[in-house]
């Protein structure tokens, strides 16, 4: 599994600091904000997806700014998941900050 790192933008980030999170944040239901993410596949139950990354702005607070998680299943399908979108999984919807750069 990739370490985490918590980026400068994951540091507090809201809706009207970044273009790409004032976008989806307008209109779509979410939870927490996930940045510096990626999608992992679950070898143990083949088609099935969760994704890591640095989370802020947990409207329920369960997650401390900062935080590196892993999610639950995704349910939104895996090509609907783009920055800025909102990507549902079995028990929470993130809005989806920056992707992780690939080497």
């Amino acid at each position: 599994m990739p370490a985490c790192r918590l980026s400068p933008s994951a540091r507090g980030v809201s809706a009207r600091d970044s273009p790409t999170i004032a976008k989806a944040a307008s209109g779509q239901r979410y939870d927490p904000v996930l940045h510096d993410w990626i999608i992992l596949p679950l070898a143990a139950y083949p088609g099935t997806y969760l994704l890591i990354g640095i989370v802020t702005n947990d409207r329920n607070n369960r997650f401390v700014d900062g935080r590196c998680i892993h999610t639950s299943a995704i349910v939104t399908p895996l090509e609907a998941i783009v920055e800025g979108s909102v990507a549902e999984t079995l028990n929470t919807r993130y809005l989806l900050g920056e992707e992780r750069e690939r080497n």
